[in-house]
């Protein structure tokens, strides 16, 4: 059975959430949606699920629903980089924090 993955964003170092798109977000209301997508993510390693094919969808879905937001959002390819820049140094970030666990 898979195991439940700690989605407590709190020790996170987090840097300006600026989107660039004349509006912010708090970085705790990020954090609360965000641990509802990991507590979806363990609900269906739950049923089975290989972490792996989980963690390729949840990026597939987040690639199009930012794309998505940019768009209505009349957002630019620069901003675009700049999510992949930020998923990039997450990526790392919380892959660096689980490995030391």
């Amino acid at each position: 059975m898979a195991h439940d993955h700690d989605h407590d964003h709190d020790n996170c170092q987090h840097h300006d959430h600026s989107h660039g798109h004349g509006h912010d977000h708090a970085p705790t209301a990020h954090l609360s949606l965000a641990n509802r997508f990991v507590e979806l993510a363990n609900t269906i390693m739950q049923e089975g699920v290989e972490p792996e094919a989980v963690g390729i969808a949840m990026t597939h879905a987040a690639a199009n629903f930012t794309a998505f937001a940019a768009a209505i959002a009349e957002g630019s390819p620069e901003e675009l980089d700049n999510v992949a820049d930020e998923y990039r140094r997450l990526v790392h970030a919380y892959f660096e924090r689980r490995r030391g666990a």
